[in-house]
């Protein structure tokens, strides 16, 4: 026996002869590496909605949007600031660093249209 039979690690892009023959239809995808689990959340959210997008439903309901490969949030590090000092700390950090900053939500939070704001039940008098 010689030691390339033994060493098969060195070999890329595909699996031994014998091991592909015994496994059904593996694919690989490049772009997508083991090491960033989110490009392998979006992806998996990607087979998730994939009959979806392309197929008629059942039910008939539309999709209400097309899928996207990323999102804001994606890798990305999201910050909330609450006061207007947070909201400088921060400008002054990504100075210091190097980087910049986008803002994807509003400035100051708001309970969202379908939100009730009133109770439901009328108060009792004393």
């Amino acid at each position: 026996m010689k030691i390339r039979d033994l060493l098969s690690e060195a070999r890329t892009g595909s699996l031994q002869d014998d091991v592909a023959q015994a496994m059904p239809a593996a694919y690989t995808f490049p772009q997508l590496q083991n090491t960033d689990p989110y490009s392998q959340y979006r992806f998996g959210l990607a087979v998730a909605a994939a009959r979806r997008q392309n197929d008629p439903d059942p039910y008939g309901i539309e999709a209400k949007e097309e899928f996207a490969p990323t999102t804001a949030w994606g890798e990305n590090l999201v910050v909330v600031t609450y006061e207007e000092e947070d909201t400088e700390t921060l400008k002054l950090a990504a100075k210091m660093m190097g980087v910049s900053k986008k803002q994807i939500s509003s400035t100051k939070s708001q309970e969202t249209a379908d939100v009730g704001k009133t109770s439901p039940i009328k108060p009792v008098k004393k």
